[in-house]
């Protein structure tokens, strides 16, 4: 089951965030050296690079939720979808791999990119 979203962090993405084209292809190299694309027999998921602004204590308490409640990114979470209108909540998770360091740890606004994914 999908995690709520921490109380106290406010709910924004920047408008730096961008959807990023999933891979539905797939290329292979034959034995004599020509090129083969043939489409993925799975759907890719829609990723997103997402950008947020937190204050230092949002960041602190997103922190404490990503590394508890999240596990590090094993557990999906619910946020209002992000490439719609009405924003109803959709599932989402981090993609693999991805940090959720900030790219000005010193300042009073925290910017933070992330990588998520649907679920």
């Amino acid at each position: 089951m999908a995690a709520a979203w921490p109380e106290g962090v406010r709910k924004r993405v920047l408008r730096e965030t961008t959807w990023v084209m999933p891979i539905c292809v797939i290329a292979d190299e034959t034995r004599c050296g020509k090129k083969k694309v043939r489409p993925s027999t799975q759907l890719a998921p829609d990723s997103f690079n997402v950008s947020m602004n937190f204050t230092y204590e949002e960041y602190v308490l997103f922190k404490s939720w990503f590394k508890t409640t999240l596990r590090k990114g094993a557990v999906s979470f619910m946020y209002p979808e992000i490439d719609a209108i009405n924003g109803q909540d959709k599932e989402y998770r981090f993609v693999p791999g991805s940090t959720i360091e900030p790219d000005n740890p010193g300042g009073k606004i925290v910017h933070v990119p992330m990588q998520w994914e649907e679920v």
